[in-house]
C-alpha cells in the first residue's frame, strides 16, 4: 500500500547500520492525527518518536529497514 517511489528512495537513501524509517511530513494529510505515531526529526534523524509527543514535524508511515542484527 505504499508507492514504489516511496520504497525506492528509503531503499536508495537507507544506512544499512541504523534503523531507516520513512515519515509523512504533510501533516495536514492526516487523516487520524490523534492516533498516529508522531516523529520529531532534526535534520535526516529522528530524536522523538511516540503518539503524545509536544513537538514533532512528521508522522511513521509504517515503512522501515532495519539492519539484520536488530
Amino acid at each position: 500500500m505504499f508507492d514504489n517511489a516511496i520504497v525506492d528512495l528509503l531503499i536508495d537513501s537507507s544506512n544499512p547500520d541504523m534503523l531507516n524509517i520513512a515519515v509523512d511530513r504533510k501533516l495536514e494529510s492526516i487523516r487520524d492525527l490523534d492516533d498516529a505515531m508522531k516523529v520529531q526529526r532534526r535534520g535526516n534523524r529522528v530524536v522523538s518518536i511516540g503518539k503524545d509527543p509536544r513537538i514533532y514535524d512528521a508522522i511513521d508511515t509504517g515503512l522501515f529497514i532495519c539492519p539484520l542484527d536488530l
